[in-house]
């Protein structure tokens, strides 16, 4: 009785001890929420927020439509909310978002405070994330600093905050992954049910927010297959004096059948990510008639454009001798190098530095190339779009912690502690393998980073922090390593105007020679003042990457969010009643989107077809009472005159910057004003 009493007190502190966090981590996760709250701007950033906000609209009205367009002459003027709906011309209304389904559900509570309950579910993403960084590096952790150093990586030395104080998705789906990433963890050490369950349940939900998680994962359940399987317990003489759910062999020499346990964890998580992939494709057969669970269907999903290529082949021209044998392997040798090229570019510019990429051949958002600081994209105001490693110098680090997992002996870091970074690995190198296949055709668009990588970062901060255990990470040394990082960074952005090349050239090169130089201290950690090169070079890499993102991203974001927010939500909110339209010649308009959930507005882009169906809509909408506004900005004067022919308008509001027109019903040409 005294043993069974020992075992469950036991049991109780193991759990407490890995799934706790402490009080004082908890404080500061919700006075980190609190102040981004405060400093939230409900403004939109891009189209794409619109896109997600228009699956949590319609689910708000009990459908999986867009509410307002099941009336209307089919047009691609009415999918003003998707950023391809050009190609939506012929598609029957009403119309469907094609944004990974699982999103809305899971934002629904939040909808009920508006644009802030949506902004705050990003923020509370991020503290989740946080909070589940600092378990995953706490499983199998020796020190006490690891898993401080950990999330506070993720949330300070990563480009999140940006993230949180908008309505993206990313977040939830950060969220998703790591929690999923942690009980896939536990369940390779402790071999339990409810692990492994929950984590194919939780990156399926991830993949009902983000299609590309599907391939994160399928690299989580590789990583059971290959590594679960033994169970590390914390005393090899504990009886068990009743059945559990453990299924796992309690002492690695009764392993035996780890083959069959470890397909029994795989199938319990393939179980739980079934359910979510089950309604990704219910829905969207609802949606658009396609069974395909990661299918966005219109603009399609997942090209990778390098394989394409290569198997698709050089075709020779008509004029040409049938091809041999030795011709077509030399053709496909020269594809395949040609790929491994481009591949091995991708790699460096999208990882390393941006400076390598193309030109994206954007025109609009005030985002050209600077040949003389080689910035491949400026964004608004000065920002530049950077590479993974240029946002955070220590991710350097970290891959190489990740990479040495496989070549080093298990006896050097205790066999679970190997077994989980050679884990974490598979997850982090097969996807960065990924996106290097799918070439430069898969961008990121007008985002300041590489959002694309935005679930790998808690899992490398994890692998680097588990790498440090190694040696003495001293106070003293991180401090100053911080102070000189974030004074190095500060004083980019007291540079004159004069010297706004010498800026950009600071912004994507010092990060790059942060991570190389880390790099080379790390080689040099045997000797005492190599450690200290270490702590000091991770302070500043830690600290560089938070003053950029704050002076850079984080600035730039809030100014964009609230100039929107100014010049069009709060104008159009002041003036539209509910059960209303905006139609418009341009994407300004969908600034006002926020509008759509308290308001139910409805949004009309009218070049997408270049006003063929604008007249039809007007009366349309007209005819089931809404009341119709009209962005007068770049319409075309002769349409113009034929939608206010014989109809009744007035000026509604009107400045500067921008002119409202409300078309009202139909009237003799007499009786117009």
């Amino acid at each position: 009785m005294r043993e069974s009493t020992h075992n469950d007190r036991s049991h109780i502190r193991l759990r407490s001890q890995v799934m706790g966090l402490p009080i004082s981590f908890g404080c500061l996760l919700t006075i980190l929420g609190i102040a981004l709250a405060c400093v939230a701007v409900p403004g939109v950033f891009n189209i794409d927020e619109p896109h997600y906000l228009s699956s949590v609209v319609a689910l708000r009205h009990g459908r999986l439509t867009v509410p307002g367009t099941e009336d209307l002459t089919r047009s691609g003027e009415v999918a003003s909310f998707d950023p391809n709906g050009h190609l939506r011309g012929g598609e029957d209304p009403p119309l469907a978002p094609n944004v990974p389904p699982l999103y809305a559900f899971l934002a629904w509570p939040f909808s009920f405070f508006g644009w802030q309950g949506l902004i705050f579910l990003n923020i509370l993403s991020l503290m989740v994330a946080s909070a589940f960084t600092f378990a995953l590096t706490k499983n199998v952790a020796k020190r006490s600093w690891a898993p401080w150093l950990a999330a506070t990586l993720f949330v300070f030395g990563n480009f999140v905050i940006e993230y949180a104080l908008g309505m993206w998705p990313h977040l939830l789906s950060v969220a998703l992954c790591t929690a999923a990433a942690y009980y896939a963890s536990r369940a390779r050490i402790e071999g339990t049910w409810k692990s492994a369950l929950a984590a194919g349940l939780l990156v399926g939900l991830a993949t009902g927010v983000r299609y590309q998680n599907i391939f994160f994962a399928g690299c989580l359940g590789l990583g059971l297959l290959v590594l679960g399987g033994y169970r590390n317990q914390r005393s090899p003489t504990t009886k068990v004096n009743k059945p559990s759910w453990r299924f796992l062999p309690s002492k690695v020499g009764e392993a035996q059948n780890l083959p069959g346990r470890r397909r029994i964890l795989v199938g319990l998580f393939v179980l739980g990510l079934t359910g979510p992939l089950l309604a990704n494709s219910a829905i969207n057969y609802s949606r658009y008639d396609s069974w395909n669970p990661i299918s966005k269907t219109y603009s399609g999903y997942l090209k990778l454009h390098l394989v394409q290529k290569v198997l698709k082949g050089t075709p020779s021209s008509a004029e040409d001798s049938p091809p041999t044998l030795l011709s077509k392997v030399t053709t496909m040798v020269f594809l395949v190098s040609r790929t491994a090229w481009t591949a091995g570019r991708v790699f460096w510019a999208k990882v390393i530095d941006f400076t390598a990429h193309p030109p994206m051949g954007f025109n609009i958002f005030n985002t050209k190339p600077d040949p003389k600081s080689g910035a491949v994209v400026i964004l608004r105001k000065g920002a530049v779009k950077k590479a993974w490693l240029q946002s955070s110098p220590w991710i350097a680090l970290a891959l190489l912690a990740l990479a040495l997992s496989w070549v080093v002996p298990p006896s050097r870091f205790g066999e679970r502690r190997l077994r989980e970074r050679r884990a974490l690995s598979l997850v982090v190198f097969p996807t960065l393998f990924l996106f290097m296949v799918a070439g430069f055709r898969r961008s990121d668009a007008f985002c300041f980073n590489q959002r694309y990588f935005m679930e790998l970062t808690p899992l490398a901060a994890v692998g680097l922090a588990w790498l440090l255990e190694e040696m003495e990470l001293r106070l003293i040394p991180l401090v100053v390593g911080c102070l000189l990082g974030g004074a190095a960074a500060a004083l980019l952005f007291w540079f004159p105007s004069g010297m706004i090349t010498a800026r950009h050239i600071a912004l994507m090169k010092v990060p790059v020679a942060l991570g190389a130089a880390l790099l080379m201290a790390w080689s040099l950690r045997r000797h005492r003042w190599g450690q200290f090169l270490v702590t000091l070079l991770l302070g500043s890499c830690l600290a560089w990457s938070l003053a950029v993102h704050l002076g850079d991203d984080v600035i730039t974001s809030r100014d964009w969010r609230r100039w929107n927010y100014r010049n069009f939500e709060r104008v159009f909110d002041d003036l539209l009643p509910p059960h209303s339209a905006i139609l418009a010649w341009g994407y300004r308009v969908q600034n006002a989107m926020p509008l759509a959930l308290e308001k139910d507005v409805v949004i009309l882009i009218c070049h997408r077809d270049k006003g063929k169906a604008f007249l039809r809509h007007v009366q349309e909408l007209l005819d089931h009472g809404r009341r119709v506004y009209l962005l007068r900005y770049n319409f075309p004067k002769d349409l113009l005159a034929r939608a206010l022919e014989n109809r009744q308008y007035r000026t509604a509001f009107r400045t500067r910057r921008m002119w409202i027109i409300e078309i009202m019903e139909s009237t003799s040409r007499s009786d117009r004003r």
